[in-house]
C-alpha cells in the first residue's frame, strides 16, 4: 500500500492507495477502497477533472489497459518507483 500526500499552506490531504488502474483514454484511478460485492469502489480519479468518487469496476473492466493490485503494491517495496503519484501529490516516505 502506498500513501499519497498533498500539502499546501492551508491543508494536507492524505489517502492510502490499495490499487491502481489506467483506462484506454489514459484516465488514472488510484483505488482507496476495494470493490464491494457489486463492484463499487472509492477512488481518486485523474481524468478531465481530478476528483474523489465512487466508480464501478465491472463497468470499467473492458477499458483497463494497466493495473496494479494491493498485493503487487505491497509485495514490491520499490513500487513507488514504478507508479507515479497523482499530479500534485507525493508518496509518503
Amino acid at each position: 500500500m502506498l500513501t499519497a500526500v498533498q500539502e499546501t499552506d492551508e491543508y494536507q490531504t492524505t489517502f492510502n492507495v490499495v490499487g491502481f488502474f489506467m483506462l484506454k483514454n489514459f484516465w488514472e484511478y488510484y483505488v482507496i477502497k476495494k470493490p464491494d460485492k457489486d463492484g463499487n469502489m472509492f477512488a481518486y480519479v485523474m481524468g478531465n477533472e481530478d476528483e474523489f468518487g465512487y466508480v464501478n469496476l465491472d463497468e470499467l473492466k473492458p477499458y483497463i489497459i494497466q493495473s496494479l493490485s494491493e498485493e503487487q503494491l505491497s509485495a514490491d517495496p520499490e513500487s513507488s518507483n514504478c507508479l507515479a503519484p497523482p499530479v500534485g501529490y507525493h508518496w509518503q516516505a
